[in-house]
């Protein structure tokens, strides 16, 4: 977040979805917020399932956004398209966390379509659940592969701008 004569401007959202990209940032002013700017542009229907032509229309509507619209800085946030991630719902006997992540590696392989150790993985748990007379936790696992999350990041850098941790 920066400071601009008072004010706290957060970071530039950045949403690459499917049909359209989405930019906006905003202003926090003695508790009220406010709008920077914002933008959204339909993606092209000829570019849909184009992996690498998306990306240089993305990197090119980026920048055009970001010379044409009042953004402030060049901090970002950004989180993977659904597209390019895989959910999958889990049941793992109860466990201490650190044993939980080992276990979540351990399950994923198999069920999601890429190397778990060159992957990102994160879960949520979202309870517990009985099979019989079992307790078991319910996880829900959200994955992507390192190539993927590289070329997202790789995408908003190539934009000039950072990207930044919440």
């Amino acid at each position: 977040m920066v400071k601009i004569l008072g004010k706290k401007v957060y970071p530039i959202g950045i949403d690459l979805g499917s049909s359209c990209l989405k930019m906006v940032q905003l202003t926090e002013q003695d508790g009220s917020l406010g709008l920077v700017a914002a933008a959204k542009v339909d993606v092209p229907s000829y570019l849909h399932g184009h992996g690498a032509a998306i990306h240089e229309w993305f990197l090119k509507t980026i920048r055009d956004i970001l010379s044409e619209k009042p953004f402030k800085g060049r901090k970002a946030v950004t989180s993977l398209p659904s597209r390019e991630m895989m959910m999958q719902h889990l049941r793992v006997p109860r466990m201490a966390d650190d044993e939980l992540e080992k276990a979540i590696a351990w399950e994923a392989q198999g069920k999601v379509p890429f190397d778990v150790h060159r992957a990102m993985l994160q879960h949520i748990v979202a309870g517990e659940v009985y099979e019989g007379d079992d307790a078991k936790q319910e996880v829900i696992l959200l994955a992507a592969s390192n190539h993927v999350v590289n070329q997202h990041l790789n995408l908003i850098e190539r934009s000039k701008l950072q990207v930044s941790q919440i």
